[in-house]
């Protein structure tokens, strides 16, 4: 029974299609087979999300719009963008829901793409652990689930020291909770996708290795081995589609995170600059708030990029893999030539279309918060003094 389980990643994919169905952005349900096409719409899945989205739009608006808490009233920096922060999370929960329904049909068959490399590769002996991916989904989904608690939790706490009533409290609560889960469960399917297509190459290049570099031109008899690099090759190629498909439909959006991050890290350096030059106890923990949040988007944003700088060098390993079997392999270097040229033009890069997931994109956001944080204290000191 377990065999049969964890026989393909469709497990693993239903741990992050869950995540989203309890934060009401799927109203569908995953086919029990992995070959069938049929993904209707639930309506018991249309009544949560639709149910979600109007809470969510109720408390957004009179948490942001109304501020029956009257913490955002005031004309500081700081409060504005608080108020982007949560009608961002808005605006992401809604749009997200729309698009993932309109092309769940392309996002399935992204899963569908993934089972058939995994097919094709193991015709040629190389076998996936899906139960290890089953767990590592289950944990990195327990991870963010845990951040957002924490969040709430300190929301919890901040909102106890004010003057808010219990309904007023739940109010405040439930918008920032709006404002991160929907980001949360894009990003660990962005992550989980990522990891997949890593081990799928990281399994073409071993298995080239082990046929093809550990053998001497001499033992090796023409046409032997010409399948398992034709499969091989298909197999790269499917996982370049696969690749891209990730990038057109999730990367984009993941940019939005991001940006997100950014304005929140500028934000926490800010408040708590702003502390040391206030001591209005209404600040006191305004620094920690910052730090959380900037921390749980900061948390996406490092493990998506390392990730896919796994993915570009574990492509550009599987080239230079190529070229030392056509050294040693001199005499038959034909379907090796092909793969060699197929690789010159198609090396997997995550991306968005503005720019690479890379350590260089790392080291572009941290010279951006340095200098945009600079500039808002600078302003936000402005308005302090005036």
């Amino acid at each position: 029974m377990e065999e049969k389980t964890f026989s393909s990643v469709l497990p693993a994919v239903r741990i992050i299609h869950l995540s989203y169905r309890l934060v009401g952005m799927c109203p569908y349900k995953l086919p029990q087979d992995i070959t069938s096409e049929h993904l209707p719409l639930s309506p018991l899945g249309l009544l949560n999300t639709v149910t979600f989205i109007a809470l969510s739009c109720t408390v957004v608006y009179l948490n942001v719009i109304v501020d029956i808490y009257g913490e955002l009233s005031s004309s500081s920096i700081l409060n504005f963008i608080s108020r982007g922060v949560l009608m961002g999370g808005l605006v992401f929960t809604i749009l997200f829901t729309f698009v993932s329904s309109l092309m769940r049909k392309s996002n399935w068959e992204m899963v569908r793409l993934l089972h058939r490399i995994d097919t094709r590769l193991s015709s040629v002996g190389v076998q996936f652990n899906y139960k290890r991916q089953f767990y590592m989904a289950i944990a990195y989904t327990i991870l963010w689930v845990t951040f957002v608690f924490l969040l709430i939790g300190y929301h919890c706490f901040y909102s106890s020291l004010g003057t808010m009533n219990y309904v007023k409290m739940c109010i405040h609560i439930t918008s920032h909770y709006v404002a991160v889960t929907a980001y949360g469960a894009f990003m660990s399917h962005f992550f989980y996708m990522l990891v997949a297509i890593y081990s799928r190459f990281a399994a073409i290049n071993i298995n080239f290795s082990r046929h093809f570099l550990t053998k001497s031109a001499k033992e090796r008899t023409p046409g032997q081995d010409d399948g398992e690099v034709k499969e091989l090759r298909i197999a790269h190629d499917e996982l370049n589609d696969l690749l891209d498909c990730v990038n057109s439909f999730l990367s984009i959006v993941a940019m939005a995170g991001i940006t997100l991050s950014i304005f929140l890290w500028v934000l926490s350096c800010s408040s708590m600059y702003k502390r040391n030059v206030d001591d209005r106890e209404s600040l006191l923990l305004s620094p920690i708030g910052y730090v959380l949040w900037s921390s749980y988007f900061a948390f996406f944003v490092v493990t998506v990029i390392v990730m896919a700088s796994r993915v570009t060098s574990e492509g550009r390993r599987t080239a230079v893999l190529i070229h030392k079997g056509m050294n040693l392999h001199p005499n038959h270097p034909d379907l090796q030539e092909i793969f060699s040229m197929q690789l010159q033009s198609r090396e997997p890069v995550a991306s968005c279309g503005l720019f690479t997931y890379d350590y260089t994109l790392l080291y572009s956001v941290l010279g951006s918060i340095s200098i945009y944080t600079t500039i808002f204290i600078q302003f936000d000191s402005f308005n302090y003094k005036a």
